[in-house]
């Protein structure tokens, strides 16, 4: 979805086009996303719920089970989706309609960064389906349903029609929608089921106080007054946040993102509720102790199941840990040789998924293909895919050709289409091997110019460098 890009053009506009760039940009929104969540936490139960679970929120944040410590989607739009939520709810609480439709401009945002946000807009929709025709009748209804929808599609429209006007909506509709159908069709109910169950496990287990917390939350409103009167928003929230990681049942690690904002309120909840549970019978010193144990237990529970990747791994060994042999932090060698050996106007091709190639040696790509996921799935496009990629370059006619050798940058099935390889054999005859990076278990070796000739690569993960004859 085009609001990514977005973003992530507005962050390297500030904090420059460097890792630390991106990863100060994911500070800013992180950290927003926190300040937002405590105001949507205090809005429901109060200044100390709010506390907690902003707190929860920024510890299981950054956990690796969720790949936390990377700027991926859905940090974007749970950021947007909490700014969103928190404006509904005074909307609907103050009966405020240009709140309302500001609320909808941030949910329909979320949706423009990725398609799954639009279960939070969803969300607000049933909420109001559920309690205004009770409390204001079908006019008012209406009233409150047109201006939530008319700031959700907002966003959408505008960005629908700059796609429009620079030429590119087919391509758009194309990705968005027509491949997106094949895409979340591609994995069984019973596989995404096994897939559900690995990354729960872990999830849970890495935060398991306050994921209990959690749970204890939802189910206060039982015996519970003080929380019972937000039961509904938060039930919404909470079955929003679940349907966000279904689509196509992949259950991919950094999808659970979308889970922890509305656990961590719900973990407010459960603190406070637990605290006035032993208050009641133990008295009220008592259940002060009792919350702020449970406070300081459960953040540092988390912290400890961290702490070898928070405290102890140089960003190496976190890459490695979170992505074993995916040749990450190889990029950057690659993309200084590239950088130092090209001028800023010649173009390069990535023949494997690492755009970060790219990025890093601040050079264009010779296709539109930056990544080759979907060239590899079993989906009717792939042939077209892989001919466009080809196609691409050779129009382009790149000074440099990078090839990963590493199947965790294509995941070839069987039955993959297998074009592109055909084609590429054929291609860097115009090339001459420059550089060939080893990747193996417990090193990499570099290979660079002289020290590559009459070089046999041993068998495993490579990268291939070649640069057009002279």
């Amino acid at each position: 979805m085009p609001g990514l890009y977005a973003i992530y053009a507005a962050i390297i506009f500030f904090f420059g086009q460097t890792q630390a760039g991106v990863h100060t940009g994911l500070l800013a929104i992180n950290g927003s996303t926190i300040f937002f969540l405590f105001l949507l936490a205090r809005r429901l139960y109060g200044n100390f719920p709010a506390v907690a679970a902003a707190s929860f929120f920024a510890v299981i944040s950054m956990s690796s089970t969720v790949d936390g410590l990377f700027a991926n989607t859905e940090h974007f739009v749970i950021l947007h989706a909490v700014a969103g939520l928190y404006a509904f709810v005074r909307a609907t609480d103050e009966d405020n309609k240009r709140l309302l439709f500001i609320s909808g401009i941030l949910l329909g945002t979320a949706f423009t960064i990725k398609q799954h946000g639009f279960v939070f807009t969803a969300a607000t929709a049933a909420f109001l389906l559920l309690t205004c025709k009770k409390t204001a009748g079908a006019v008012a209804l209406f009233s409150r349903l047109t201006i939530l929808a008319a700031g959700a599609a907002l966003p959408l429209l505008l960005a629908c029609g700059t796609l429009y006007l620079l030429g590119a909506f087919d391509k758009f509709w194309f990705w968005i929608f027509t491949y997106a159908q094949t895409y979340v069709s591609m994995t069984t109910l019973s596989a995404g089921l096994v897939n559900l169950e690995n990354e729960m496990t872990g999830i849970v287990a890495e935060s398991l106080p306050v994921w209990v917390l959690a749970l204890f939350g939802l189910c206060s409103p039982l015996w519970d007054k003080a929380t019972r009167r937000r039961w509904l928003f938060v039930s919404l929230f909470a079955l929003a946040s679940f349907a966000a990681i279904m689509p196509g049942f992949f259950f991919r690690s950094h999808y659970f993102q979308f889970l922890l904002p509305a656990a961590a309120v719900s973990a407010g909840a459960g603190l406070s509720s637990a605290g006035r549970v032993v208050s009641k019978y133990a008295g009220p010193m008592a259940g002060k102790t009792v919350v702020a144990l449970l406070v300081v237990s459960s953040l540092l529970y988390a912290l400890n199941a961290q702490r070898d990747i928070l405290f102890y791994s140089t960003p190496y060994e976190v890459t490695r840990k979170t992505y074993g042999p995916n040749p990450f932090p190889e990029s950057l060698e690659v993309a200084e040789y590239i950088r130092k050996n090209t001028s800023p106007e010649e173009k390069i091709a990535v023949i494997g998924s690492e755009p970060q190639i790219y990025f890093y040696s601040d050079r264009r790509s010779a296709t539109r293909y930056i990544y080759t996921y979907p060239l590899m799935e079993l989906q009717p496009y792939a042939k077209q895919m892989q001919k466009e990629m080809a196609s691409d370059i050779e129009a382009a006619g790149p000074a440099y050709v990078v090839f990963i050798n590493n199947n965790l940058s294509w995941l070839v099935r069987p039955g993959s289409e297998r074009f592109i390889f055909t084609w590429f054999n054929d291609y860097r005859r115009d090339f001459e091997l420059v550089g060939l990076i080893e990747i193996f278990e417990d090193r990499t070796v570099y290979r660079w110019d002289a020290d590559v000739l009459n070089y046999k690569p041993r068998p495993g993960n490579n990268i291939q460098i070649y640069r057009r004859r002279r």
